[in-house]
């Protein structure tokens, strides 16, 4: 996950979660708000520092979210493969700063216990599971 700006000022160094509590915010799922594992992990690092993570526009999807974005609206955060897919599609280039500390997407397949998975849950879960390790390999 990254810290995303038009202006490169802001991401000269990595954002704490002092720096994140005063930043103007567009952040999406918005209708999973608090409920979204990303958005518990921010309000916690900020919360630590007895601040308030108050995003100043909430949407309902990441690419909505940049492209507000890339129009210099607001910054956001997003997980850097997103960011290299969409590559080219942005009205404006984003600049990008880590987040201190580092913070992550997690992902899980959960199914029954004493069950088996289909063929087709096996192919879905390999190719999520490439897409994910091509979407974070240095270099990409």
């Amino acid at each position: 996950m990254v810290y995303l700006s038009t202006n490169p000022e802001r991401t000269r160094r990595p954002i704490t979660p002092a720096r994140l509590a005063d930043a103007t915010l567009v952040l999406s799922e918005a209708t999973w708000g608090e409920h979204d594992y990303t958005r518990q992990q921010l309000t916690r690092a900020v919360q630590a520092t007895h601040r308030t993570l108050r995003p100043r526009i909430e949407v309902e999807n990441v690419e909505t979210a940049l492209d507000i974005a890339a129009r210099g609206h607001a910054d956001t955060i997003a997980a850097r493969g997103v960011v290299r897919s969409l590559a080219g599609q942005l009205p404006h280039e984003l600049f990008a700063a880590p987040l201190r500390p580092k913070l992550y997407d997690h992902f899980a397949i959960v199914h029954r216990h004493n069950t088996t998975l289909s063929q087709a849950t096996h192919s879905l879960i390999e190719l999520a599971t490439a897409r994910l390790h091509h979407a974070t390999a240095p270099g990409q």
